[in-house]
Order: structure tokens, then sequence, then C-alpha cells
């Protein structure tokens, strides 16, 4: 068993049976709030907001005390990553042209999401999946011409190394494919066709879009190491 999947198990593994179900629920949102978002305009982005911070109260709520303050560390990550990645870098830019307000809260979402399925999946899986990663972003490099994703691999694989948890990433990139496929097609967010710093193509979205999205759970799990690793040597210590 992994380190992953044996930290997963005796610290986010829920004590109520009601967190299968909300993973289903977790999981459902994003199609369905995405599609009520792009078809009711500002109102569905209102609905979407006001559904998708309710259902991280849920989660949150019922989260054991390091996955709260996880969660809530996610959201300002994602904060901050949203406002940089749309206002600094240009890379893409939403319909309404502002960074809804569902958007941190269903970051934190899908972090969570992640660790139910990686959890899931047992050992293996998560690597195969993390491997995967390398020909399906050559793939679309070389049939797409999506230049960006390879800068975006790069990032990945030097997190797979040095990353607080590794198996976590190969299922978060292709969690994060799927809703950057959905979003992208229903007009909710669009990649620029060519980003401003390096003069790299892509497409829309970007295969290897997911980096971002790992970057974001190194950044929350490594806040969520420190701690522990404080706590060590403190023992150790004394």
């Amino acid at each position: 068993m992994t380190e992953l999947a044996t930290r997963i198990q005796a610290a986010e593994r829920p004590a109520s049976p009601t967190f299968p179900r909300m993973g289903w629920w977790v999981a459902l949102l994003f199609p369905v709030g995405l599609a009520v978002d792009a078809w009711l305009g500002l109102t569905g982005t209102i609905a979407m907001s006001l559904v998708t911070w309710w259902m991280l109260a849920l989660v949150w709520r019922a989260a054991e005390p390091t996955m709260q303050r996880a969660l809530i560390v996610c959201v300002l990550w994602a904060s901050a990553g949203e406002i940089f990645l749309t206002e600094s870098w240009g890379l893409y830019e939403y319909g309404f042209g502002f960074v809804p307000p569902y958007v941190p809260p269903g970051h934190a979402l899908l972090f969570q999401l992640g660790v139910w399925v990686t959890a899931s999946l047992g050992p293996r899986v998560p690597r195969w999946l993390l491997a995967a990663t390398i020909p399906v972003t050559l793939a679309g490099y070389l049939g797409l011409g999506d230049e960006q994703s390879l800068l975006f691999l790069s990032v990945l694989l030097l997190l797979a190394r040095f990353g607080p948890s590794p198996e976590l990433y190969g299922t978060m990139f292709f969690l994060s494919l799927i809703l950057e496929l959905v979003g992208t097609s229903l007009g909710t967010w669009r990649w620029a066709p060519r980003e401003t710093w390096f003069g790299m193509a892509t497409c829309n979205p970007p295969i290897a879009a997911g980096a971002f999205y790992c970057c974001l759970d190194a950044l929350t799990v490594g806040w969520r190491r420190r701690p522990q690793r404080v706590s060590r040597g403190a023992s150790q210590t004394a």
C-alpha cells in the first residue's frame, strides 16, 4: 500500500457513511453545475456559486480537522492562482470576464474528490495513470500542436519526483482534463491560442492543463505535511 493511500485511509477516510454518497454528489456537481452556468448566464453563475459553497461547507463539516484546514488552504491558493493565471499570465479567460465565485471552492471539492478516487483505486492504478500522462501529452503535441502542454508536463514530472503525493497527481491529471473538456465545450472558460510569455501555442483546453491542478494539490498536501514534520522534529529534540 502506498504512503498516500495509507495516509488517506488513516486520516481522510470519512467516518460518516454519507461520505461515499457525497463523493458522487461532488462528481455530479461539476458537469451539471457548469451546464446550468452556461445555459442560464449570470443567474446560473449565482446558483452554481451558492450550491458549490454549500456543498464545500458540507464536505468541510464532515472532514477531520486536518482536512478541514487543508480545504481552506486549497481555496486560498486557488483564489490566488486563478487571479495570476487569468489576469497576469492571461492563459485563459472566463465568459463573463471575471473568475466566477464558484471556482475557488470548486477547486477544493475537486481536490477532495481526487483524494477519494485515489484511495479507492488501490496502489497500482494511480501509478499507471501518472505514467499515462506522458503518452497522452505527447499525442496532444503531435496531433494538436499543443506546445504548452510540454511545459506543463515537465512541471508535472517534477512534482511526481519531488512532490509530497505523486500518486494523487495521475488521478488529478485525468479528473481535471475531464473537467476542462466539459468547461471549455460549454464556453464557461476559454484558453488563449498562444500565451504571451513564451509564445507557446496550445489547444482549448491544453491536454496537460491538469499540471496546474496538481500544483495546487501539492501546495495543499505539502502544507498538511509540514506540521507533522515539525512535530516529529520537536519530539526527537525532546
